[in-house]
């Protein structure tokens, strides 16, 4: 597990400054962490799945999660690795939008992941 997992979640520590989190994800970028690692197969419900999946799947319960999420699109995040299980980046933000549609209530982090991914062809 590289260090950007090691960290993956304590990244939105309870207790934190928002602004400390991002700070910690930009220093281990910075010092050159692997922003495509992926967790072990063996780690957890989210096996195989890059830190990009990953973020955008803890979204659902930390929208500052959406932040990392375009951040690491950024700084070089590839969008389109699937994990072992098959989920993308696309078909997780697809299912993403149809959960905001059925509450009626799209954080601003999602809509600013959302278009960037429209943008670029990855959702439609």
């Amino acid at each position: 597990m590289g260090p950007l997992f090691s960290c993956a979640t304590c990244l939105r520590p309870v207790g934190y400054y928002k602004n400390d989190a991002q700070a910690r994800l930009d220093l281990l970028l910075d010092r050159g962490a692997d922003v495509n690692s992926a967790m072990p197969e063996s780690a957890s419900d989210s096996a195989g799945y890059t830190l990009l999946l990953y973020r955008t799947k803890m979204g659902l319960d930390d929208n500052l999660a959406y932040a990392d999420a375009l951040t690491l699109i950024e700084r070089g995040a590839d969008p389109n690795r699937a994990a072992a299980d098959g989920m993308t980046f696309a078909k997780m933000l697809t299912q993403h939008r149809a959960h905001f549609a059925r509450t009626l209530r799209t954080p601003p982090e999602f809509a600013a992941l959302w278009d960037w991914a429209e943008k670029q062809g990855t959702v439609h």
